[in-house]
């Protein structure tokens, strides 16, 4: 805590940690992570200005506040990446959301002979 991290020469100083999660079903390393905040990382690390083209994000992780939320959470982030996609009604979606929670469902035991 309190260090100072320097991504693409710009500094940042540490406020907090990740619990270790080890790695991802699709093979990442999870604990290779550093979250800023987006509109930091669009003005100071990908050198976009206010006259230049947005860069894009290729992924987004969210938090839920708690498992009963969940649904209510993935029911609001389709709709507001939409409207911030500027997509019509007409238009395909042009990014998925995924729940990783539906990737550790827990086995199915077997019916009873």
């Amino acid at each position: 805590m309190g260090q100072i991290v320097r991504i693409k020469n710009v500094p940042f100083s540490v406020v907090g940690e990740l619990v270790p999660k080890g790695q991802s079903p699709s093979g990442q390393d999870q604990d290779d992570v550093i979250l800023i905040p987006i509109s930091t990382a669009k003005r100071q690390v990908t050198g976009t200005s206010q006259g230049q083209r947005p860069a894009s994000v290729g992924t987004l992780m969210v938090q839920a506040i708690g498992p009963q939320a969940m649904s209510a959470a993935e029911a609001e982030i389709g709709p507001l990446l939409r409207q911030r996609h500027r997509l019509q009604n007409d238009q395909d979606d042009d990014f998925t959301v995924r729940n990783l929670a539906e990737s550790f469902s827990p086995p199915r035991k077997a019916p009873p002979a």
